[in-house]
């Protein structure tokens, strides 16, 4: 997994959608206004619960990469460890290599 600063995990937006697409058999349309092309984030954020006026614990957190219609802007955001689990079953590394950047 590359970091371009110590708590921000970079990944390979275009192979893990291409491999999502794969998954579902082909690209959705998006729910809301019917068109697409999607973008998909290269950054991974973390939800958690808040309770008492405080976040639980960041290890219990849920990893999400957004992706957004390019059209309409609507986002949704998929659970990073599924997509990770899905690339591994295909043989990928799901994170950037070293050096590669966003695309």
């Amino acid at each position: 997994m590359k970091k371009d600063r110590e708590d921000v995990v970079v990944i390979e937006r275009e192979r893990i959608f291409k491999n999502l697409v794969d998954k579902w058999g082909q690209e959705p349309k998006c729910p809301f206004c019917g068109g697409g092309p999607w973008a998909v984030g290269d950054r991974v954020f973390r939800v958690s619960e808040f309770r008492d006026g405080t976040a639980d614990d960041p290890a219990l957190a849920i990893p999400l990469v957004p992706v957004a219609c390019r059209n309409c802007g609507a986002t949704f955001f998929l659970n990073y460890s599924m997509i990770v689990e899905l690339t591994r079953e295909k043989g990928k590394d799901p994170a950037a290599e070293p050096g590669s950047g966003p695309h």
